[in-house]
């Protein structure tokens, strides 16, 4: 996910661009399917504008327990459509 997103992440005004997208907006999980060593959600991100990103996410339990996060996202494995 990373690789595909580097040319964003590089671009200085990107930060202020997905502030200005998902700030105000809501997130549903709609669907978990579990494995034993991931799990993958899909997610309905309801956007300020009412517009809805349907969206797939692979996660991974954090191994470091010191983290207030139970799971990283690993990659979005939504459709090329949703991107």
């Amino acid at each position: 996910m990373l690789i595909k997103r580097r040319r964003l992440l590089d671009n200085p005004i990107y930060p202020g661009h997905l502030i200005e997208v998902y700030s105000g907006s809501t997130i549903a999980i709609t669907r978990n399917i579990l494995s034993n060593d991931s799990t993958t959600i899909e997610a309905d991100i309801t956007l300020k504008t009412g517009e809805i990103q349907q969206r797939r996410y692979l996660l991974t339990r954090n191994a470091d327990s010191a983290s207030p996060y139970g799971y990283n996202i690993i990659s979005d494995t939504s459709s090329e459509g949703d991107l």
